[in-house]
């Protein structure tokens, strides 16, 4: 594909993902959206919600509609930065979606999920409420689970042994590695680097935020959105350490996977996504069976 091409194709989809991001916002401002997602959450994490007039669902609702808004309004901002960027020489790149737009809308998306994760309690017990807790310390792996954590210090494994690999080629054969390319993986690993070093931080801050309760099906709902929070930081995670790998991929032995069968970067990409967001759902999964409402105590 020639520079002008790519950059026709760059423009194009930038532009579509700014105006469909907005019209997310749009939808997810109405009220039915956070009524029909705190359905779709009740039902995938297998808790409760009786119907419309459960004193649950306001407080629950009232989160999902400012989730769903704040990863709206991330997808216009990382659509808009990409689409300012694309009248830079970064716009004639063929791998520009992959390299600058993705990464951008993870790490847009992380921060403003952390913010409002970090920010918001789920409820507000009156002042002589019962309070309910977790018997023990919780920690990040007892929301997101074990398998999930190892698929994602695989692909952080992964990303760092075909960063090394790149890096060698570099400076041993500089011809073998396609240097635009080649730079776009060294700064989406720098990245990586740095979120996956503040992985640790991030994770702590989010367990140990505070669980206002006041009955155990409340504090059990906490814990199904504390677990999607943990989960985004997860993918945020192993989505990154993916992208360098392609990137670093296509920069190492891209002239020999290309051909008219083999598939474009592109389409790698996005379904391998696909298969992590279902590793990492962020849009609510199955408790636990210690954070089922037994494990709480009443203070």
């Amino acid at each position: 594909m020639d520079a002008e091409t790519a950059r026709i194709m760059n423009v194009t989809l930038m532009g579509l993902a700014l105006m469909g991001s907005g019209l997310a916002v749009l939808y997810e401002s109405r009220s039915q959206t956070s009524y029909r997602r705190t359905a779709r959450w009740a039902e995938r994490t297998g808790l409760p919600l009786l119907d419309d007039a459960d004193p649950l669902w306001p407080s629950i609702a009232a989160s999902m509609r400012r989730t769903g808004i704040a990863e709206a309004l991330s997808l216009v901002a990382a659509a808009a930065v990409s689409l300012a960027l694309v009248a830079t020489d970064l716009g004639s790149d063929p791998m520009f979606v992959i390299a600058v737009f993705m990464p951008l809308v993870i790490v847009i998306t992380l921060g403003v999920t952390l913010a409002l994760g970090l920010r918001e309690h789920l409820f507000s017990p009156a002042a002589g409420a019962p309070r309910v807790a977790h018997a023990r310390s919780m920690r990040a792996v007892d929301y997101v689970g074990p398998a999930r954590r190892i698929v994602m210090w695989a692909l952080v494994a992964g990303g760092l042994a075909v960063l090394a690999a790149l890096i060698v080629t570099w400076v041993r054969t500089p011809a073998r590695v396609d240097a635009g390319v080649g730079r776009a993986a060294l700064v989406v690993g720098a990245v990586a680097l740095i979120v996956t070093a503040a992985l640790p931080h991030m994770e702590r801050s989010i367990v140990s935020h505070a669980q206002p309760a006041s009955s155990a099906l409340q504090l059990a709902w906490d814990d199904a959105l504390r677990g999607g929070v943990l989960s985004t930081v997860c993918l945020a995670v192993a989505t990154l350490w993916l992208i360098v790998v392609l990137l670093t991929s296509q920069a190492l032995w891209g002239a020999a996977l290309e051909g008219a069968s083999a598939p474009t970067p592109m389409s790698v990409a996005g379904l391998a996504m696909v298969a992590l967001s279902q590793v990492f759902p962020t849009q609510g999964f199955a408790l636990r069976a210690r954070l089922r409402p037994r494990g709480a105590v009443t203070a």
